[in-house]
Protein backbone atom coordinates (compact mmCIF):
# COMPACT_ATOMS: atom_id res chain seq x y z
CA UNK A 1 0.00 0.00 0.00
CA UNK A 2 2.67 2.48 0.85
CA UNK A 3 4.33 1.68 -2.26
CA UNK A 4 0.95 2.79 -4.14
CA UNK A 5 0.36 5.54 -2.42
CA UNK A 6 3.84 6.57 -2.68
CA UNK A 7 3.92 6.07 -6.92
CA UNK A 8 -0.11 7.56 -6.99
CA UNK A 9 1.37 11.04 -5.03
CA UNK A 10 4.79 11.16 -7.15
CA UNK A 11 2.76 10.81 -10.18
CA UNK A 12 0.16 13.55 -8.98
CA UNK A 13 -2.42 11.50 -8.81
CA UNK A 14 -5.60 12.72 -6.78
CA UNK A 15 -5.76 10.01 -3.74
CA UNK A 16 -8.94 10.57 -1.46
CA UNK A 17 -9.37 8.71 1.75
CA UNK A 18 -13.04 7.26 2.75
CA UNK A 19 -14.07 9.82 5.36
CA UNK A 20 -14.66 8.18 8.70
CA UNK A 21 -18.44 7.46 9.47
CA UNK A 22 -20.22 10.70 11.07
CA UNK A 23 -20.54 9.41 14.13
CA UNK A 24 -24.26 10.28 16.13
CA UNK A 25 -24.95 13.11 18.41
CA UNK A 26 -23.59 12.55 22.01
CA UNK A 27 -26.39 12.42 24.59
CA UNK A 28 -26.03 14.69 26.81
CA UNK A 29 -28.01 13.05 29.64
CA UNK A 30 -25.26 10.57 30.17
CA UNK A 31 -23.03 11.36 33.00
CA UNK A 32 -23.15 11.98 36.85
CA UNK A 33 -26.22 14.38 38.03
CA UNK A 34 -27.44 15.54 41.55
CA UNK A 35 -31.15 16.85 42.17
CA UNK A 36 -31.82 19.95 42.90
CA UNK A 37 -35.27 20.31 42.32
CA UNK A 38 -38.69 17.82 42.42
CA UNK A 39 -42.04 18.44 41.99
CA UNK A 40 -45.47 16.37 41.27
CA UNK A 41 -48.57 18.12 41.38
CA UNK A 42 -51.70 15.54 40.90
CA UNK A 43 -55.02 16.56 40.53
CA UNK A 44 -57.83 14.88 41.08
CA UNK A 45 -61.03 14.85 43.95
CA UNK A 46 -57.86 16.38 45.72
CA UNK A 47 -54.78 18.08 44.64
CA UNK A 48 -51.79 16.53 46.45
CA UNK A 49 -48.38 17.99 46.05
CA UNK A 50 -44.93 16.32 46.44
CA UNK A 51 -41.44 18.31 46.50
CA UNK A 52 -38.11 17.81 48.08
CA UNK A 53 -35.58 14.72 47.49
CA UNK A 54 -32.46 17.44 46.63
CA UNK A 55 -28.94 15.63 47.00
CA UNK A 56 -29.97 11.88 44.55
CA UNK A 57 -27.32 11.04 42.60
CA UNK A 58 -28.03 9.81 39.24
CA UNK A 59 -25.90 8.06 36.98
CA UNK A 60 -27.16 7.62 33.14
CA UNK A 61 -25.70 5.55 30.76
CA UNK A 62 -26.95 4.72 27.57
CA UNK A 63 -28.48 1.65 29.16
CA UNK A 64 -29.07 1.98 32.69
CA UNK A 65 -30.13 4.48 35.47
CA UNK A 66 -28.65 4.50 38.94
CA UNK A 67 -30.05 6.71 41.99
CA UNK A 68 -27.63 6.65 45.18
CA UNK A 69 -30.03 8.29 47.78
CA UNK A 70 -26.97 8.33 50.37
CA UNK A 71 -27.28 11.91 52.16
CA UNK A 72 -30.69 12.91 50.04
CA UNK A 73 -33.42 15.07 52.01
CA UNK A 74 -36.91 13.62 52.79
CA UNK A 75 -39.57 14.01 50.28
CA UNK A 76 -42.89 15.38 51.44
CA UNK A 77 -46.42 14.78 49.94
CA UNK A 78 -49.43 17.43 51.02
CA UNK A 79 -52.76 16.25 50.41
CA UNK A 80 -56.18 16.19 51.65
CA UNK A 81 -58.73 13.01 52.34
CA UNK A 82 -62.37 15.12 52.68
CA UNK A 83 -60.78 17.69 54.33
CA UNK A 84 -58.26 16.68 56.45
CA UNK A 85 -54.87 17.48 55.62
CA UNK A 86 -51.80 14.67 55.39
CA UNK A 87 -48.89 15.04 55.27
CA UNK A 88 -46.26 12.19 54.26
CA UNK A 89 -43.01 12.56 54.90
CA UNK A 90 -40.64 10.16 52.97
CA UNK A 91 -36.93 9.38 53.30
CA UNK A 92 -34.97 7.35 50.74
CA UNK A 93 -31.58 5.51 51.67
CA UNK A 94 -29.00 3.37 49.79
CA UNK A 95 -29.38 2.62 45.52
CA UNK A 96 -31.48 1.41 42.99
CA UNK A 97 -30.99 0.91 39.05
CA UNK A 98 -32.95 0.04 36.30
CA UNK A 99 -32.03 -1.05 32.57
CA UNK A 100 -33.90 1.86 30.92
CA UNK A 101 -33.88 3.62 27.24
CA UNK A 102 -32.99 7.05 26.13
CA UNK A 103 -33.56 8.32 22.93
CA UNK A 104 -32.45 11.72 22.01
CA UNK A 105 -29.39 13.81 21.99
CA UNK A 106 -29.99 17.17 24.00
CA UNK A 107 -33.84 16.64 24.47
CA UNK A 108 -35.85 13.43 23.88
CA UNK A 109 -37.78 10.25 25.83
CA UNK A 110 -36.46 7.93 28.86
CA UNK A 111 -37.89 4.93 29.61
CA UNK A 112 -37.07 2.81 33.00
CA UNK A 113 -37.17 -0.76 32.72
CA UNK A 114 -39.82 -1.53 36.05
CA UNK A 115 -39.12 -4.83 36.20
CA UNK A 116 -35.52 -4.89 35.55
CA UNK A 117 -35.17 -2.79 38.70
CA UNK A 118 -32.05 -3.84 41.44
CA UNK A 119 -30.85 -2.75 44.19
CA UNK A 120 -31.20 -2.18 48.22
CA UNK A 121 -33.35 0.93 48.07
CA UNK A 122 -35.94 1.84 50.91
CA UNK A 123 -37.99 4.00 51.92
CA UNK A 124 -39.10 4.99 55.33
CA UNK A 125 -42.04 7.05 56.35
CA UNK A 126 -44.54 8.91 58.51
CA UNK A 127 -48.12 9.71 57.78
CA UNK A 128 -48.85 12.79 59.81
CA UNK A 129 -45.73 12.05 62.05
CA UNK A 130 -47.18 8.23 62.41
CA UNK A 131 -44.24 5.47 61.35
CA UNK A 132 -44.93 3.23 58.75
CA UNK A 133 -43.08 -0.23 57.93
CA UNK A 134 -40.13 0.35 55.65
CA UNK A 135 -41.01 0.03 51.75
CA UNK A 136 -38.18 -2.23 49.37
CA UNK A 137 -38.08 -0.49 45.80
CA UNK A 138 -37.09 -3.20 44.47
CA UNK A 139 -39.83 -4.94 45.42
CA UNK A 140 -42.39 -3.02 44.44
CA UNK A 141 -40.87 -2.03 41.03
CA UNK A 142 -40.61 -5.79 39.92
CA UNK A 143 -44.48 -5.88 41.34
CA UNK A 144 -45.19 -3.11 38.25
CA UNK A 145 -45.85 -0.81 40.58
CA UNK A 146 -44.09 2.55 41.14
CA UNK A 147 -42.66 4.80 42.98
CA UNK A 148 -43.80 8.80 42.44
CA UNK A 149 -40.08 10.41 43.35
CA UNK A 150 -38.36 7.80 40.71
CA UNK A 151 -40.03 9.02 37.59
CA UNK A 152 -40.43 6.13 34.96
CA UNK A 153 -40.78 7.09 31.83
CA UNK A 154 -41.05 10.89 29.92
CA UNK A 155 -39.37 13.61 27.90
CA UNK A 156 -35.91 15.29 29.05
CA UNK A 157 -33.50 18.28 28.01
CA UNK A 158 -30.42 18.77 29.05
CA UNK A 159 -27.44 21.31 28.44
CA UNK A 160 -23.98 20.30 29.43
CA UNK A 161 -24.66 21.49 33.36
CA UNK A 162 -28.63 20.66 33.84
CA UNK A 163 -30.45 17.60 32.90
CA UNK A 164 -34.49 18.08 33.43
CA UNK A 165 -37.01 15.21 33.22
CA UNK A 166 -40.96 15.62 33.33
CA UNK A 167 -43.46 13.04 32.88
CA UNK A 168 -47.67 14.00 32.73
CA UNK A 169 -50.46 11.54 33.16
CA UNK A 170 -53.87 11.44 32.65
CA UNK A 171 -56.56 8.96 33.09
CA UNK A 172 -60.14 8.72 34.70
CA UNK A 173 -58.60 9.82 38.32
CA UNK A 174 -57.53 13.05 37.31
CA UNK A 175 -53.92 14.24 35.73
CA UNK A 176 -50.54 14.71 37.47
CA UNK A 177 -47.47 16.36 36.28
CA UNK A 178 -43.42 14.94 37.56
CA UNK A 179 -40.57 17.82 37.24
CA UNK A 180 -37.08 16.80 38.50
CA UNK A 181 -33.74 19.02 37.50
CA UNK A 182 -30.59 17.75 38.15
CA UNK A 183 -27.36 19.32 37.89
CA UNK A 184 -23.99 17.66 36.80
CA UNK A 185 -21.86 16.56 39.27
Amino acid sequence: MRLILAAALAAGAAFALPAPASAAPKQCAIGKWRLVKYSLIAKGETTSTVKGGAGTKLTVTPKKFAYDFTGSKKVVLKTAIEGTPITVNRTYRKRLAFKSTLKGAKKGKFSLRAKSASGNAVVRSTFNGTPTDPEYLVKIYRKGDFDPFIVPYGNYACTAKVLKFQSKHADETGTSVVSATYRRI
